[in-house]
């Protein structure tokens, strides 16, 4: 999706929740949230970066809310280095829902 399609599919102008509640205290096991995790069902997300902090994070609630919730998301998952995507996010590599690439 380009950008201006991805704001319009997942309704980021008006959010059915306020995303700000994210920030505090994390969100795995609060039930409050009632996040919208539907709406990635059956997605492919692209992801640089995915060897840092925050692509690690990302895998790690994405792949965690795939068997939670069966949405078959999909991650591709950009790195420059190969070694380094493999000691972060090595237990993913083996599922069919995350491919790294190496650029």
């Amino acid at each position: 999706l380009r950008p201006g399609m991805m704001v319009k599919e997942l309704s980021l102008t008006k959010p059915t929740f306020e995303y700000h509640k994210l920030t505090n205290y994390g969100h795995f096991g609060r039930p409050d949230l009632n996040l919208p995790w539907e709406i990635l069902k059956d997605r492919t997300i692209l992801l640089s970066g995915s060897t840092g902090q925050i692509g690690v994070c990302f895998i790690d609630t994405i792949m965690s809310c795939n068997s939670k919730y069966n949405l078959n998301c999909r991650i591709i998952a950009l790195g420059r280095n190969k070694n380094k995507a493999i000691s972060r996010i090595g237990h993913y590599l083996e599922s069919d829902l995350l491919n790294f690439v190496q650029y």
